[in-house]
This record gives C-alpha cells, sequence and structure tokens, in this order.
C-alpha cells in the first residue's frame, strides 16, 4: 500500500459511506407507503423495482411448519431435512422443477430452506445463514428477506467511521456466512423497527418495498 494511499484511506471518508449512511437515515424516518413511495420515485428506483420483478415475478411462496409436517409425513422431506429423491412426486411438474434444482447444484439446499422455515437452531454448514433467512421469510412475515447486497449495504451502514479502506473492504465482500449472523441479527431489529412504525395495513407492502430498496443499495456499492 503507497503512504497516499494509506493517508488517504484513514484520513478520508469514503463516498459510498457517505452515500448509504444518508440512504439509511432517510429510510428510517419514513413511516408510511406514501413516504416510501416517493423516496422510490426521487431515487429514480422506479425501472429498477419493475425489472426486479421481471426476473422474480410476485408468488405466494409461504410456507409453514405444518407445510413440513405433512412433507415429512408423506416421506419428501426427510428427517434431516433434505429432499428424499427416492419418494419424490411422481409428476411431470415435480420433475421439471427438481431437474432446474439439480442442474444449478442447489438440490441439497433445500435442506437449508426447511431448517429455516422450522425455525431449526445452528447452521448446518458456514454458507447456508442467507437460505436459511430466506426460509425464516417463507414461515413469517415479520421476517425480510435478506441477501449479499442488503447485508453490504447495512454492514457499511453499521460502520463507526467510513474511512477508505474499510468501506473498500466490504464493497468487495461477496459472502455472508455464519459468522455474520450477528450482523443479521442487527439488521433484522433494524428492518422491524423501521417496519413497526408504519400503519399495520400498509405493513406487507411497505415490507415488500423496502426489501427490494434495500437491495438496490447494496447493488450500488458492490464493486
Amino acid at each position: 500500500m503507497s503512504l497516499m494511499f494509506s493517508v488517504f484511506s484513514t484520513m478520508e471518508s469514503h463516498p459510498d459511506y457517505d452515500f448509504i449512511k444518508a440512504q439509511f437515515q432517510e429510510l428510517e424516518k419514513l413511516d408510511n407507503l406514501e413516504k416510501l413511495d416517493s423516496y422510490i420515485e426521487r431515487n429514480q428506483l422506479d425501472s429498477s423495482i419493475d425489472a426486479f420483478y421481471t426476473k422474480y415475478p410476485e408468488v405466494d411462496l409461504r410456507l409453514s411448519q405444518a407445510d413440513i409436517s405433512e412433507l415429512k409425513s408423506r416421506g419428501i422431506i426427510s428427517a434431516d431435512h433434505r429432499l428424499d429423491l427416492q419418494n419424490f412426486p411422481d409428476n411431470p411438474l415435480a420433475k421439471l422443477l427438481a431437474a432446474v434444482l439439480w442442474k444449478n447444484g442447489d438440490i441439497y439446499k433445500v435442506q437449508h430452506l426447511v431448517d429455516g422455515i422450522t425455525g431449526r437452531e445452528g447452521d448446518r454448514t458456514k454458507y447456508s445463514l442467507i437460505l436459511k433467512q430466506y426460509g425464516a421469510s417463507l414461515a413469517s412475515e415479520q421476517e425480510p428477506i435478506v441477501d449479499q447486497h442488503v447485508l453490504r449495504a447495512f454492514e457499511i451502514y453499521s460502520l463507526k467511521e467510513g474511512s477508505f479502506l474499510p468501506v473498500h473492504n466490504l464493497k468487495r465482500k461477496s459472502s455472508y456466512k455464519s459468522s455474520d449472523r450477528p450482523l443479521l441479527n442487527a439488521y433484522k431489529a433494524w428492518f422491524k423497527k423501521v417496519i413497526d412504525k408504519v400503519p399495520k395495513s400498509e405493513q406487507s407492502d411497505f415490507k415488500e418495498k423496502l426489501d427490494k430498496v434495500l437491495f438496490f443499495l447494496g447493488k450500488k456499492v458492490k464493486v
């Protein structure tokens, strides 16, 4: 590291830190859907969110512990929460969906999803954090969806000061693991605090849109 870079990294605030800090502070003040919609329009996120839903259309994917229990009783989900391929449903749709999972090497990642839905304690691998949280979000509307982009934005926001090097390193961070669970828990607490200020009738839509805003904030500052 050159002397010039070292001095800059310790004395100057990274512009992405200032940007993320300002955005989170603004989001914290929003207490209804109209204000969030205004924020989205003002920051020209409408087209990005529309494009997101083109790739990931809105589908009711909610699953409960009772749903998982039913799948277990039918032998489709094993005791350790894996798909039991010997008892997999013998119909074209099930096979088609399983084919996509198999081709992407994701057939056994269902285990982490089921862990999240059922609230199983502990992570089976150090890389199951985000998928397990996604499972939790399918089982409860109170649980946010998170991914690397959301956690990146929140981790930058959480820095006590935004000197160049720490922010630069977080911008390059591409995976979040079990060791990052305290960060995930802090994010969930922050998210709940924001949602709790919103009228009950608007919370579901507000939550959905806030998820997307945070996704794009984190994606914007990724290297």
